[in-house]
């Protein structure tokens, strides 16, 4: 991940802290190694993985000790991050489907069948999806796992994403113009 990348990381640690979201942060997991996701990767003949491996060296998902309700471990209202061990475990189990794509890694999950994914098969950096499993079609909303973080900390830091009691929420067309401004050309955003 670039320089910018690691800060906006940072920030979104330094936002949950600011909001008392102290079940996630309990729950977050350290980083694996880079070196670590990518052998796993690799084995799987999984390409194009280098954001999803920085991503994991920040938080590798969270701790299966937990007993914090799933609301309470989202880090972007809806969704939680997944461990490289969850990443590999639901990439296994969709192979099969005929709705998912091999080259599909997913790395969130809304813990009811819906994921955010990036497609190894695209040009590098891979764009993130959302995979809605009532849908046929699972178009892009971001731009890189970069632009997705650059997202989050910033509806963290203007307000967009909220404290709830149990979990966060956003305002939704505010958090589609963010989106917009910092993806450009991602059609999701546009609609």
């Amino acid at each position: 991940m670039s320089d910018d990348a690691w800060r906006w990381c940072r920030d979104i640690d330094q936002h949950l802290e600011t909001l008392g979201r102290l079940e996630l942060i309990e729950s977050l997991m350290p980083g694996v190694s880079q070196a670590e996701s990518h052998r796993q990767f690799m084995q799987r003949n999984l390409v194009n993985t280098g954001q999803l491996e920085q991503l994991l060296s920040w938080h590798n998902g969270l701790s299966p000790n937990s007993s914090a309700k799933i609301g309470q471990i989202c880090i972007m209202p809806g969704f939680y991050l997944l461990g490289l061990g969850e990443i590999i475990q639901a990439h296994l189990d969709f192979r099969d489907d005929t709705r998912w794509n091999p080259g599909w890694v997913p790395f969130m999950t809304d813990g009811g069948g819906d994921f955010m994914f990036i497609d190894t098969t695209q040009a590098a950096p891979p764009r993130v999806h959302r995979y809605r499993s009532v849908e046929l079609e699972h178009p892009a909303e971001y731009l890189s796992i970069e632009g997705m973080l650059q997202t989050i900390s910033k509806a963290y830091e203007t307000g967009v994403f909220f404290p709830i009691v149990g979990g966060i929420e956003m305002d939704d067309d505010e958090y589609a113009r963010l989106a917009a401004g910092i993806n450009p050309g991602i059609e999701w955003w546009l609609t």
